[in-house]
C-alpha cells in the first residue's frame, strides 16, 4: 500500500479518525494493529517476521536490563544481533553469497558451481525495521535508558506504518516517549502534517516524470553517448532525491496526524562542501546510526591512522551493501570512503577550508559532481554497464548525442517539470520560504500560496503509473 495510492489515503483517514475518537488507552492497540494491517498488504506472510524480529529484541532487552553479569549480557546482545542479522541475511545476502562462492570456486576449477540460489522473497522495509530495532537492543546494553515495559509500545516503536517502510531509522529514546504520549494534536500541526504530505507528493510525480528519461538512459546504455549518460546521472541525483526526499516528507506529515514527530532525513546534501559533509546532510538517520553502532565501536578515530581507515572502508561498504545485495553498492560505498579519504587530505591545504564564497561554491560543485559519478554505480544494473558507462564517457563520442534522446528529453523536461522542479528546489533550500511554507500560524498567507501551487503540480504532472518508491527496495 504505497503512500501514493487511493488506497492509501482511504486507510489513512479511517485509521485517523478512528483514533480520535476511539478512548485514549486503546489509541496504541489500534494504531499498532493498524501498522500491521499496512505491512501484510503488502504480504500478509511477512507480518509474522516483522513480529519475531519485535518479539527477539523486546524479550533479550528486558533481559540485559535485568542482568548484571558483564559476560551474560554480551551473550545476550550477541544472540540479538546474530538472530536479527540472520534473518537479513537469508533474505537479502543469501544469493550474493552464493553467487561471491561461484565466482571464487571457478577461478579453482570451471566445474564447480553451487546451482542452489534462493526463492525468498524479500521482505519490504526489512532493512530499515531490523536497524531500528537493533540499535534499542545495543541502547539498552550501553544503559542509556531503560526498556520499555510495555509491549505494544515497543511493537508501535517497530512498525509505526508512517515510517515503517522507508525509515526515517529512528531511536527508541526519541519515538517512545512519544508513543507513550500520543499527544493530541492541534490544528496547526494537523495543518502543518497536511503541508507535508503534499510537499512529498509533488517530489515524488517530479520524480516519476524526470524518471522517465533516466530509466530510457540506464536500460540503453548500449545506445547513448557518454554525454547523454551523464546528463542521465545528473538527473537521477535529483530523480533519488525528490523521491526519498518526498517520501520521508510524507511520512513526517502522516505522523504529525497522530501527534508524532520524525526525524527530518535530509538537510539541503547537495550544498554538501565534502563526502563527509554529505552523509551529515544526505539519509541523515542511516549515516548516523552507522556512527554510533558501527563506526564508533569500532574504535572511531581514536586508534592509529591504519585503524581509523580501516574503519571508515567498513562503514561505507557496510552501508553500501545495506542498499542491496549486489556488486554495484558495493562498488559504490567504496566509492565513497575512497574520495572521503581525498577530501580528508584536500580540507589540509591551506584556504580549502575558507569561509570565502567563491572557494564554497567550488567545494559544492566539486562534492556534488563526485557523488553524481557515485550515483552511476548506484543506478547501472550490472557491472558491465559501468564498464561500458565509463568506456562511453571517455570515448571522442561523448559529445555527440543522439537525436532520439535530445527529443525525449524535450518531451520530459517540458515548461511545467522544469517550473515544478526549480519551484521545489527553491523551497528545499531556501530556509525562509519552507519555513513560512510548513509554519502557516505565522505565515498563512505565503503558506496558502505555496500550497496551492504544489496541489496544482501534483494534478498536473502525476502520471498514471507511478513508480515505487526508490528506497522500497532496500
Amino acid at each position: 500500500m504505497s503512500f501514493i495510492t487511493i488506497e492509501f489515503i482511504f486507510f489513512f483517514s479511517i485509521v485517523f479518525i478512528l483514533v480520535k475518537i476511539i478512548p485514549e488507552k486503546y489509541k496504541i492497540i489500534f494504531l499498532l494493529i493498524s501498522s500491521y494491517y499496512f505491512y501484510a498488504y503488502w504480504n500478509s506472510l511477512l507480518v509474522f517476521l516483522l513480529l519475531f524480529s519485535t518479539l527477539i529484541d523486546f524479550f533479550i532487552a528486558k533481559r540485559i536490563e535485568k542482568t548484571a553479569n558483564y559476560f551474560q549480557r554480551k551473550k545476550l546482545l550477541f544472540l540479538s544481533i546474530s538472530l536479527n542479522l540472520t534473518i537479513l541475511f537469508l533474505f537479502k545476502y543469501f544469493n550474493l553469497t552464493i553467487e561471491t562462492l561461484n565466482n571464487f570456486l571457478q577461478m579453482i576449477n570451471p566445474n564447480y558451481l553451487i546451482s542452489y540460489r534462493s526463492e525468498l522473497l524479500l521482505p519490504i522495509g526489512i532493512s530499515f525495521y531490523t536497524f531500528q530495532s537493533i540499535s534499542y537492543t545495543i541502547d539498552i546494553y550501553k544503559n542509556k535508558y531503560p526498556a520499555t515495559k510495555s509491549f505494544l509500545n515497543f511493537a508501535l516503536y517497530v512498525s509505526f506504518f508512517p515510517q515503517l517502510i522507508a525509515g526515517p531509522i529512528e531511536r527508541a529514546n526519541f519515538l517512545l516517549p512519544q508513543i507513550k504520549a500520543l499527544i493530541r494534536q492541534k490544528s496547526t500541526q494537523l495543518i502543518s502534517g497536511l503541508n507535508y504530505f503534499i510537499y512529498g507528493l509533488a517530489k515524488k510525480v517530479i520524480a516519476d516524470n524526470i524518471g522517465l528519461y533516466v530509466n530510457d538512459v540506464f536500460g540503453n546504455i548500449e545506445q547513448f553517448s557518454g554525454l547523454e549518460i551523464v546528463m542521465g546521472s545528473i538527473i537521477f541525483a535529483f530523480q533519488i532525491y525528490f523521491d526519498f526526499s518526498g517520501y520521508c516528507d510524507i511520512a513526517i506529515g502522516v505522523a504529525k496526524f497522530f501527534g508524532i514527530n520524525l526525524t527530518n532525513n535530509f538537510n539541503k546534501p547537495y550544498f554538501a562542501t565534502s563526502i563527509k559533509n554529505f552523509w551529515e546532510r544526505w539519509h541523515i538517520t542511516l549515516s548516523t546510526w552507522f556512527k554510533d553502532y558501527v563506526y564508533f565501536n569500532l574504535g572511531g578515530n581514536k586508534k592509529s591512522k591504519p585503524k581509523w581507515v580501516f574503519n571508515i572502508m567498513i562503514v561505507f561498504i557496510l552501508s553500501g551493501l545495506w542498499h542491496g545485495a549486489k556488486y554495484t553498492f558495493l562498488l559504490w560505498g567504496l566509492f565513497h570512503a575512497i574520495f572521503y579519504f581525498m577530501d580528508h587530505w584536500i580540507y589540509k591545504i591551506k584556504y580549502v577550508n575558507s569561509p570565502n564564497y567563491f572557494i564554497k561554491s567550488i567545494m559544492i560543485t566539486k562534492t556534488f559532481l563526485t557523488v553524481c559519478v557515485g550515483w552511476i554505480l548506484f543506478r547501472a544494473n550490472n557491472i558491465s554497464d559501468i564498464i561500458l558507462i565509463f568506456e562511453k564517457i571517455i570515448d571522442i563520442s561523448f559529445y555527440a548525442p543522439s537525436v532520439e534522446l535530445a527529443s525525449r528529453f524535450f518531451q520530459n523536461f517540458n515548461l511545467i517539470v522544469l517550473f515544478s522542479f526549480l519551484f521545489i528546489i527553491i523551497i528545499d533550500h531556501t530556509d525562509f520560504l519552507k519555513r513560512r511554507f510548513i509554519d502557516i500560524k505565522e505565515y498563512y498567507i505565503t503558506s496558502i500560496i505555496i500550497f496551492d501551487i504544489l496541489l496544482i503540480i501534483i494534478l498536473i504532472l502525476n502520471i498514471n503509473e507511478n513508480a515505487p518508491f526508490i528506497y522500497f527496495q532496500f
